[in-house]
C-alpha cells in the first residue's frame, strides 16, 4: 500500500508544478487561484496536459504546458456547468407540472395510490412504488416548514394532491413516480414533448438528465467526463430532431449525447434558453491545446439541426 501524499502549502504546490514542467507566469495569482478552487480539484484540468507513457499518465507536462491554460479550461467548465443547470432546472420544472397533471387527471393522490396510477402494475413496479412512497415520506418530513406543507396539513389533514406534490420532490423521486405510472400516462407526459419518443427512451433520458443534473449541482468537473448513468441511445432515423445524428460515430461515454438530450428538451420547455448552452460551447479556448471532440464532439456539431439556431 503506497503512502499517503504529504501536505503541501500553496507555495510548495507551485514549486510542484513548475518541478513537472508547468509554466507560472504569475505566482501570486497562481496561489490565490489555488487559495480558493483547491490543487486537487484542479488536477483534473492538467491530467489531459500530463505526458502519456505506456498507456498512463505520468508526473510529467507536455511542452509548454501552462497554468493559464489549465485555468482557462477551468473556467470554461465552470460556466459550462452553471448553463447546464440553468437549462435543467427549467427541464425539472416542467417535468413537475406535467407529471403532475397528467397523474391529477387521474385523481389528485393517485400518486400514493397505486392501483389508481397503474392497475395492472407488476411486482418489479410494485415493490418501486412502496419506495417512491418511503422517499415522499421524507420530502414531507423535510418540507414540514413549507407553506404548502402547512397548508395542506390544517386544511386537508396532511393531504397534498399530485400538483402540489411534485413540487416538494426531488427529481429522483419524480423519476421514479414517473415509473410506476400506467403506459397510458407515461404517453400522455410524453405527448406534451415529442410523440416520437418512446416509453423506455423518456425514461432512460430522464433518468440520465437526473444523474447529470446532481453533476452540476455538487460542481463536478462535466466537460470530458466519462459518463457512468448513460442514456439509451435512440433510432436516428425514428426521431425526426436527431436525424442527422445517424451517420455519426459517437463516443456513448462522453457527454455530447448527454447534452443533446438536454438541448432536446430545452427547444420544446423554453425556446428563449436554447442558445444557452450552445453559446458557452461556442466560447471554448481555442489556444490551449485540447478540443471539444475530448468530449465527444464531432466536428460538425452546430451544423447538426439539434443545435442550429
Amino acid at each position: 500500500m503506497a503512502t499517503l501524499k504529504k501536505f503541501r502549502d500553496y507555495s510548495e504546490q507551485i514549486k510542484l508544478l513548475e518541478s513537472r514542467g508547468m509554466l507560472i507566469r504569475d505566482e501570486a495569482r497562481v496561489e490565490k487561484i489555488l487559495e480558493f478552487n483547491n490543487y486537487y480539484r484542479l488536477s483534473a484540468y492538467w491530467y489531459p496536459y500530463r505526458i502519456m507513457a505506456k498507456g498512463e499518465r505520468i508526473d510529467k507536462f507536455n511542452p509548454n504546458t501552462s497554468f493559464d491554460d489549465v485555468y482557462k479550461l477551468y473556467q470554461f467548465d465552470c460556466n459550462l456547468r452553471q448553463s447546464c443547470f440553468q437549462v435543467l432546472s427549467r427541464i425539472e420544472i416542467s417535468l413537475k407540472s406535467i407529471i403532475g397533471y397528467e397523474i391529477g387527471k387521474i385523481d389528485p393522490l393517485a400518486h400514493l395510490d397505486l392501483l389508481k396510477l397503474n392497475p395492472d402494475a407488476s411486482a418489479k413496479v410494485r415493490d418501486w412504488h412502496f419506495y417512491f412512497l418511503k422517499r415522499f415520506d421524507k420530502h414531507l418530513q423535510d418540507s414540514k416548514n413549507e407553506d404548502c406543507v402547512i397548508h395542506h396539513n390544517k386544511k386537508y389533514g396532511g393531504k397534498i394532491p399530485v400538483w402540489g406534490a411534485v413540487e416538494i420532490m426531488d427529481w429522483g423521486s419524480l423519476s421514479r413516480l414517473f415509473t410506476c405510472c400506467s403506459s397510458d400516462i407515461k404517453q400522455s407526459v410524453i405527448g406534451h414533448y415529442d410523440d416520437e419518443l418512446t416509453i423506455g427512451l423518456f425514461e432512460s433520458w430522464i433518468s440520465s438528465l437526473n444523474y447529470f443534473r446532481n453533476l452540476c449541482a455538487h460542481e463536478s468537473r462535466i466537460w470530458n467526463r466519462f459518463i457512468k448513468t448513460k442514456p439509451k441511445v435512440p433510432n436516428y432515423e425514428l426521431l425526426t430532431t436527431f436525424g442527422d445524428f445517424a451517420p455519426l460515430k459517437l463516443d456513448y461515454t462522453k457527454i455530447f449525447l448527454l447534452l443533446s438530450i438536454v438541448q432536446f428538451f430545452i427547444r420544446i420547455v423554453d425556446k428563449k434558453q436554447s442558445n444557452v448552452i450552445t453559446n458557452q460551447l461556442s466560447s471554448f479556448p481555442t489556444d490551449i491545446g485540447l478540443s471539444l471532440s475530448m468530449a465527444g464532439f464531432p466536428e460538425n456539431w452546430q451544423s447538426l439541426k439539434l443545435w442550429r439556431g
